[in-house]
C-alpha cells in the first residue's frame, strides 16, 4: 500500500492494512512481520545489533541485486514503498524478500545500483557493500549477453 518498511508500534491491527498477508492468514500471527519492521525502522546500533535476527541477510542482497539489474522501476527494490513480498521463514523466524512485479522497463541504463533508503542502508557495512555489489558481478558476469 505504498508504505515504507518501519515501525508502527506493538499493535498489529498498525500493520494489517499495510501488510497484506496472503500465506496462513487464518492464523492471524503478525509476530515476525512486528519484530521486523521495527527492527528494520531502528537506525544504528540497534539496526546493526539485530538486523541478522530478522532477515536473511545474504538473501535480501540478492534479491536487491537481481531488481536492480532487471531495469523493471515499479516495485520496492528502486524505491516503490510497494510490490515486494516478505515471506517469514518458519524455520527460523526471518524474513524474505520476494521479487514481485518486474514488468515495467522504463528506467534508464544508467539508473543508481543503490536506488532505495532501505537497500542504502543495508550497504552501509563494508561487508554487506562487498556481499551486495559481489552479487552484482555474478548476475552480470553470469547472466548477462555482452552482445
Amino acid at each position: 500500500m505504498g508504505v515504507g518498511i518501519g515501525d508502527l508500534g506493538d499493535d498489529q491491527e498498525a500493520y494489517r492494512g499495510p501488510y497484506l498477508v496472503k500465506n496462513n492468514w487464518w492464523r492471524d500471527d503478525y509476530r515476525g512481520l512486528v519484530g521486523f519492521c521495527q527492527v528494520f525502522g531502528s537506525t544504528g546500533d540497534e539496526f546493526e545489533a539485530h538486523l541478522e535476527e530478522v532477515i536473511d541477510v545474504d538473501e535480501w542482497l540478492c534479491a536487491f541485486a537481481f531488481a536492480t539489474l532487471s531495469g523493471a522501476v515499479d516495485n520496492y527494490a528502486t524505491g516503490a514503498a510497494h510490490n515486494a513480498n516478505f515471506y517469514v521463514r518458519p524455520a527460523d523466524g526471518r524474513v524474505l524478500y520476494f521479487l514481485y512485479d518486474l514488468d515495467l522497463y522504463s528506467g534508464s541504463p544508467e539508473g543508481p545500483l543503490v536506488g532505495t533508503d532501505d537497500l542504502a542502508k543495508l550497504v552501509a557495512t563494508p561487508a554487506r557493500a562487498r556481499t551486495y555489489y559481489g552479487h552484482l558481478y555474478d548476475i552480470v558476469t553470469t547472466a548477462y549477453n555482452g552482445e
